[in-house]
């Protein structure tokens, strides 16, 4: 997906720099923008929500996947593919570790004997579904890395 793609799905958009914009975040009720969008010198483009939002619950919310943040990189050796198309390995490791504090606090929440609402247990399911995605995606990367000679 271009970024005139993503820019048009999106409200409030606002140029606020080179190849950086602002809009109204998709993943929750944003009423002035708080979505920082910015294209870097590879294709990729990066999303931060100042509300505390994810990437995966932004790409969510707009109908799209996380490789499709990622220009066709089918040239580069660092990428993983299966959840996420071609995302260099240490860039998943943010979203691994935003589900696991997810599943972490939900299971806080279970421990204390606190009733979880129908919202939180599908938002763990969620994470639960994602954390297995990175995990298939860096395994087959490991395997890969491994047939090609590498560690």
């Amino acid at each position: 997906m271009s970024l005139d793609q993503m820019l048009r799905r999106l409200e409030k958009v606002k140029k606020t720099g080179a190849q950086r914009w602002i809009a109204r975040c998709p993943a929750h009720q944003d009423k002035s923008p708080s979505l920082s969008i910015r294209e870097t010198a590879d294709g990729r483009i990066l999303l931060h929500c100042f509300g505390g939002c994810g990437a995966l619950d932004i790409v969510d919310a707009l109908g799209l996947r996380l490789r499709d943040l990622f220009q066709d990189s089918s040239n580069s050796n660092s990428g993983a593919t299966g959840m996420a198309g071609h995302i260099p390995l240490l860039d998943m490791i943010p979203f691994l570790d935003h589900e696991l504090l997810v599943c972490a606090l939900i299971m806080q929440d279970m421990l204390g004997a606190r009733a979880l609402t129908e919202d939180q247990w599908s938002r763990f399911a969620q994470a639960s579904s994602r954390i297995g995605k990175i995990r298939d995606s860096l395994r087959s990367a490991s395997v890969k890395g491994v047939a090609n000679g590498g560690t």
